[in-house]
């Protein structure tokens, strides 16, 4: 689970979670509709644009024809995901404290390191198997040593101190 701020008991840090969460469940349920719209007036273009024959002389019998009406629609759920990003947007930013984007931080920190190690396996993988040629080889080398010094930049943001450093009182290291 995330960090906690200690100064926060766990019954509040929970209330905090399950707001945070619920704004987030808003958020989606809000993109959801949203994206329902679009492809719903997308849905109504083409289907209404494959029964208009081009030889026939347009007759306008509604007040809006079938593009304006899906034209309509890809507008409305444009609006209502862009309204809905912004909404959540500034109710995270007044619930974010320092934590949370710590914790964002170090999540995508781990999720980039992990694909930096996924990377590093598949290359190896494709030179043993498909041609262990020299220089294949070298080209391995040289991605390795830039994932890796990719990998110690990511080490060192998450961390916050290099590795042979002794860890400060406080940090992640100690609390878990």
């Amino acid at each position: 689970m995330a960090d906690h701020n200690p100064t926060m008991d766990t019954s509040t840090r929970l209330a905090y979670d399950r707001t945070r969460l619920a704004y987030e469940r808003t958020l989606m349920a809000w993109v959801r509709t949203g994206v329902s719209l679009i492809s719903f007036g997308f849905t109504i273009y083409k289907f209404f644009e494959e029964f208009h024959k081009p030889e026939q002389i347009p007759v306008r019998t509604s007040l809006i024809s079938a593009r304006e009406f899906g034209l309509i629609m890809i507008t409305i759920g444009l609006i209502a995901v862009l309204l809905a990003t912004v909404q959540h947007v500034k109710i995270m930013a007044r619930q974010a404290d320092m934590t949370t984007y710590t914790d964002f931080r170090h999540r995508v920190g781990r999720a980039l390191l992990l694909g930096l190690e996924i990377l590093v396996a598949a290359d190896i993988i494709r030179t043993v198997v498909l041609e262990p040629t020299l220089s294949n080889v070298l080209v391995l080398g040289l991605l390795v040593l830039i994932r890796t010094f990719l990998s110690w930049s990511l080490i060192l943001e998450i961390d916050e101190r290099w590795p042979w450093q002794a860890a400060r009182s406080g940090t992640r290291d100690e609390q878990t």
